[in-house]
């Protein structure tokens, strides 16, 4: 993430030696995401440099197809490049154990991913289903888990048997536990713009 005063000075740089920018947007917030919404700064400062700093004769590379046509629209030469992980990362002949089906979800807890969807749609599974499952979760610990779940007014009984939490880890440890996992969980909101 560069901030809006480095971005400014290296456009002024590269005008004045006639350098073309590369600008790699991999972020475009929504409101809600702040606690203070349109009022915040980081949100305030995205949107200004998404929507008028950067410009032409800046280049872009985009993370997502939303970000790539909102920049050629504005006749901003832009490139696509995805999220990209390499398999080779990843054992694909790791032995699964299959006497609990094992899900995942690996990221920041926040208002971004829909971490609180998903306890409460594991509390709503009959008891009967209880022992079958395992929701492992990287990035928020077991007390954030209980927290999540008073907020959103989820049974965290129902499913403490079953939530291992984790906390923060490092990506080594991601890999591993998806070596693990059968599946794995994002929810996002698809209508707001941070998940375009």
């Amino acid at each position: 993430h560069v901030n809006i005063d480095t971005l400014l000075l290296l456009k002024n740089y590269c005008r004045r030696y006639r350098i073309k920018l590369i600008v790699d947007v991999v972020e475009w917030y929504s409101k809600f995401q702040f606690k203070h919404g349109k009022y915040s700064y980081g949100y305030i400062e995205k949107n200004i440099v998404n929507s008028k700093v950067i410009s032409r004769p800046d280049r872009v590379i985009a993370i997502s197809r939303y970000l790539e046509s909102y920049y050629k629209e504005k006749g901003i030469k832009t490139t696509r490049i995805p999220i990209y992980m390499s398999q080779s990362e990843c054992n694909v002949n790791y032995k699964k154990d299959f006497s609990k089906i094992i899900f995942t979800y690996a990221g920041q807890l926040g208002k971004k991913d829909y971490l609180w969807l998903m306890l409460k749609s594991f509390s709503a599974l009959p008891d009967t289903l209880n022992k079958k499952y395992e929701f492992r979760i990287l990035g928020a610990s077991i007390e954030q888990v209980k927290q999540l779940c008073e907020e959103y007014n989820i049974n965290y009984n129902s499913i403490k048997d079953n939530i291992v939490a984790e906390g923060r880890v490092s990506r080594d440890r991601v890999i591993e536990v998806y070596q693990l996992a059968h599946y794995s969980f994002l929810l996002r909101n698809s209508e707001e713009r941070y998940a375009k």
